[in-house]
């Protein structure tokens, strides 16, 4: 009976290891949505700002994004939403995250990538300005924003350049 108890639990370590080795087994990248890829003209839409933010100043959000795409200069802005081969949807808004025993609420800039004609969203990014009272904390709000603003526009960049070759 030992013997069998041997092999059984031989088994289950050896199934156990080898099913962990399969979910760690490095998976090949998905494909990105083919609108993402193709885009050559981008509506930007403003997905609003929840209101602890008005200190920011208005619409400041969707002003930033809207001029870090310009500035890049990889898209056409177009004017209309059915003009455009995607709509990039920015917004800000808190979220509540645990941080240890407590809930804070924590500010991220959000973009959506969406297909103009289905409405259906493509592709998400979100970057945290800083967890806790973001909106009651001094004078350095505006500078976090611009430091997330900065990694969202990177973020889209990123998606849809090509990757530097390996030499």
């Amino acid at each position: 009976m030992c013997g069998a108890r041997m092999r059984l639990v031989a088994m289950l370590v050896i199934s156990a290891s080898t099913l962990v080795a399969a979910q760690t087994k490095e998976l090949p990248p998905a494909p990105l949505p083919a609108q993402i890829i193709t885009a050559k003209r981008v509506f930007v839409s403003n997905g609003g700002e929840d209101s602890h933010f008005k200190p920011l100043g208005l619409r400041r959000s969707y002003n930033q994004f809207y001029a870090g795409m310009k500035e890049w200069g990889h898209y056409d802005l177009a004017t209309s939403p059915s003009d455009a081969d995607v709509v990039l949807e920015i917004s800000l808004q808190n979220q509540l995250d645990k941080y240890g025993n407590s809930l804070e609420i924590v500010p991220v800039l959000r973009l959506a990538i969406l297909d103009p004609k289905s409405h259906t969203i493509l592709w998400v990014f979100t970057e945290e300005l800083e967890a806790g009272r973001f909106y009651i904390v001094g004078g350095h709000q505006s500078e976090k924003f611009d430091k997330a603003m900065n990694r969202i526009v990177a973020d889209v960049k990123g998606l849809v350049e090509p990757a530097p070759s390996a030499k």
